[in-house]
C-alpha cells in the first residue's frame, strides 16, 4: 500500500509499506539516507534482518550518493565475521551469488592466532562462525581473487588501504562500494591496540577494537555504511576519518 507521510519538514510521497509496523517504529539516522534519485531509505526497527524498507521522494536534499547495497547481518552465524561478511555484500552487489559460508570454507586463507601465529594481513585468525579475531585488506583481497579464479573469471580486486576520503567518494560516485576497516562505533579510544606476533618473530598492531563496513554512500556532513552489527546507518565525517586513521596509523 502507499501513504503519505511529513517527517521532519521533508514530504515523502509515495512508498510502499513491506510489513505493519507503526512508521514511528521506521528508523532514519540523524541525516536522511537518499540516494542520487532521491529516494530514501528506511528500515524497520523490527524487521530489520529481513530488510524491510520503504522508498520516497525527498526535497531540498544537499550533496548525496548512496549506492542500492543489501546489507548483510553477520549475527548470529558470523560473530566475528564483519570482513567476510563485507564481502559478501560488495560481491552480490556487483552481481555474484555467492554466501559468506562459500567465502569462508572455500576461498578464505586461514590462519592460527597465537603466540607464534600468522599474521592477519594475510590469513583470518580463527574462526568468524567462533573464536576469531579478524583479518585486514590484504587477506580479503586474495579472499576475492581466489573466489573470481574458482569461477574462471578475471576482475581486479584492489586493496586501497590508506587512500584518501576523497578517492572513496569517487568509488562510489562511479558505482563501487568500498570495504573499510574502522573501530566499532567509529570509536576513537586510542588504547585500543593489542600486540600479535608471528612464527617469523615479526611485530604485528592489532586494533581490538578494528570493525569493517561496506561504505554505501556519503552526504555533505556524513559517510554511510552498511555494517554487519547495525545495519544501515550514518556517522559524521569526522569521527569517520579519525576512526579510520586510528586503524592505519
Amino acid at each position: 500500500m502507499s501513504k503519505y507521510y511529513f517527517h521532519d519538514g521533508y514530504e515523502i510521497r509515495g512508498g510502499d509499506l513491506y510489513c505493519d509496523h507503526n512508521w514511528q517504529d521506521w528508523i532514519m539516522t540523524k541525516a536522511a539516507t537518499i540516494t542520487s534519485k532521491g529516494s530514501e531509505l528506511r528500515y524497520c526497527n523490527f524487521c530489520l534482518a529481513n530488510q524491510k524498507r520503504e522508498t520516497g521522494t525527498l526535497h531540498g536534499i544537499g550533496e548525496r550518493e548512496l549506492l542500492d547495497v543489501k546489507c548483510l547481518f553477520q549475527m548470529p552465524k558470523y560473530p566475528n565475521g564483519c570482513e567476510v561478511v563485507s564481502l559478501t555484500m560488495v560481491l552480490n552487489y556487483l552481481g555474484y551469488d555467492v554466501t559468506t559460508d562459500e567465502l569462508i570454507d572455500e576461498h578464505m586463507p586461514r590462519g592460527y592466532f597465537g603466540s607464534g601465529g600468522d599474521n592477519p594481513f594475510y590469513k583470518y585468525l580463527g574462526d568468524p562462525r567462533d573464536l576469531g579475531v579478524g583479518c585486514y585488506a590484504p587477506c580479503i583481497v586474495t579472499t576475492a581473487e581466489n573466489y573470481f579464479a574458482s569461477i574462471g573469471e578475471f576482475r581486479a580486486v584492489t586493496d586501497v588501504s590508506g587512500r584518501g576520503f576523497e578517492d572513496f567518494k569517487t568509488f562510489i560516485s562511479r558505482g563501487t562500494p568500498v570495504i573499510f576497516w574502522g573501530t566499532m562505533y567509529m570509536n576513537q579510544n586510542s588504547e585500543i591496540f593489542g600486540t600479535i606476533f608471528t612464527e617469523d618473530g615479526e611485530e604485528v598492531i592489532w586494533r581490538n577494537y578494528s570493525h569493517c563496513f561496506v561504505m554505501i554512500g556519503y552526504t555533505d556532513t556524513t559517510y554511510i555504511f552498511c555494517d554487519p552489527m547495525r545495519g544501515v546507518i550514518e556517522y559524521p565525517k569526522e569521527d569517520v576519518e579519525k576512526s579510520h586513521a586510528l586503524v592505519y596509523e
